[in-house]
């Protein structure tokens, strides 16, 4: 098990290698970050919140009077790029915030954002015994990697979910907790930043459904509904009713969140304007669901095996390219899977060729994410009235097809089986 002073230095080495391209690729201009970051729309929701006057953050007049009081630039320029705010109940995390003067909060947003990924690598690295050689190759990667940046840039707070997930793992398989009665309970407290983006934590809910994990589930959604229960008073029934509406609004309203810029199945087919949106709807839920469904059944494969964490995360992947909706800075949590990929005996255990054929192959994926690859991709493929076929997706698609069966072929394989796996419950 990894020591604290490596555990610091690691955070450390993450830290400054991320800050560096956060300084160099800084929006030019004090106003500019106005243009790009969705953080004060997240500050202003907590403002709310301590005012009691939540339910305003979707009502979107009473939104835009409100941003227009704390930060006037956005009445001076006649911004308007506020809309699209998560689900309610996470924001009581956030609330912190509030006490933050709005002249630094972005700063502090900037700096929180790239603190919690640099603690979350080292946890990772310890959970997928990373090596420290590979540990120093893949960080730069990942701090010039395009998801990094983009959610560095937009201060976003899948960030959260991230390390939340990473403590989750660790707290599953470390060998300090192997023997604990209550690693589900820290694990499913420390993973309560799922609610952010609920949507894309479904694949892995489904995962532990079909492995039986249903101490951890038991756990995660108690939690979840008693921080709900905590909360709703403050924050009100009718926040819900407005949420669920701007929610529906957006589904319908695909000029609002450009999701065809996104590298989801739904993004891909909203590029082709001869399919009917409702159609692309409906279509995309029916894959979602058919995903949940096969990998529930995946879990109850996986969930006898030795390597069964690096197999349910390497299983993930497909949530995101069949999500209803997941931006480039959400494949953040895709880091998990990279690392699982690195270091899964199955791989190993491959042929030379056939092994570094994967490699290769998820080199060349991830290589579409990396700057600068990833901004030519998207300011000249990716934009409206660009290519209808977005490269981002097929790099995600490829690389979450490649996760998948590296995951059930060592899951069919007998030689990587080892009995049962303590994780059965």
């Amino acid at each position: 098990m990894m020591s604290l002073s490596k555990f610091f230095l690691q955070t450390l080495f993450a830290f400054l290698l991320l800050i560096m391209p956060t300084i160099a690729l800084a929006p030019p201009g004090e106003k500019a970050k106005y243009d790009v970051s969705d953080f004060f729309g997240y500050y202003v929701q907590t403002r709310l919140l301590v005012e009691g006057r939540f339910s305003d953050s979707y009502d979107m007049p009473k939104m835009e009077k409100a941003m227009y009081e704390i930060f006037p630039v956005y009445k001076e320029e006649e911004r308007h790029n506020f809309i699209g705010l998560g689900t309610p109940q996470p924001t009581i995390f956030l609330l912190p915030l509030a006490v933050i003067p709005a002249s630094v909060s972005y700063f502090f947003g900037v700096f929180c954002v790239l603190l919690t990924i640099s603690l979350s690598l080292p946890l990772l690295a310890d959970v997928f015994a990373i090596s420290e050689k590979q540990y120093k190759l893949a960080v730069p990667c990942i701090a010039l990697s395009g998801p990094v940046w983009e959610v560095v840039r937009v201060t976003k707070p899948t960030v959260f979910i991230l390390l939340g997930f990473a403590l989750a793992l660790w707290f599953l398989k470390s060998p300090r907790f192997k023997n604990s009665k209550f690693k589900d309970l820290w694990a499913a407290l420390a993973f309560q930043g799922w609610t952010f983006k609920p949507h894309e934590i479904m694949p892995l809910l489904a995962i532990c459904f079909g492995a039986r994990q249903f101490k951890f589930i038991f756990w995660l959604i108690g939690f979840t509904v008693a921080i709900t229960l905590i909360t709703l008073p403050i924050m009100g029934v009718d926040t819900y009713i407005k949420w669920y509406e701007t929610l529906k609004v957006n589904m319908m309203h695909p000029e609002f969140a450009a999701p065809q810029l996104e590298p989801t199945l739904r993004g891909q087919l909203l590029r082709f304007d001869m399919v009917h949106l409702a159609t692309i709807n409906h279509i995309c839920e029916f894959v979602f669901a058919f995903v949940m469904l096969a990998l529930t059944f995946l879990g109850n494969l996986f969930r006898n095996h030795k390597d069964y964490f690096y197999l349910v995360v390497l299983s993930l992947p497909i949530g995101f390219v069949t999500s209803l909706h997941s931006y480039s800075y959400d494949l953040i949590l895709l880091i998990p899977s990279c690392f699982a990929f690195i270091n899964l005996p199955y791989v190993k255990s491959m042929s030379r060729s056939l092994r570094w054929t994967s490699y290769i192959v998820m080199a060349l994926c991830l290589l579409s994410y990396e700057l600068p690859i990833y901004t030519i991709i998207h300011y000249f493929f990716v934009q409206p009235n660009k290519w209808i076929i977005n490269p981002l997706f097929i790099s995600l698609a490829v690389l979450s097809v490649l996760f998948l069966a590296v995951a059930v072929a060592s899951a069919m394989d007998k030689k990587q089986q080892a009995g049962l796996a303590a994780v059965d419950t």
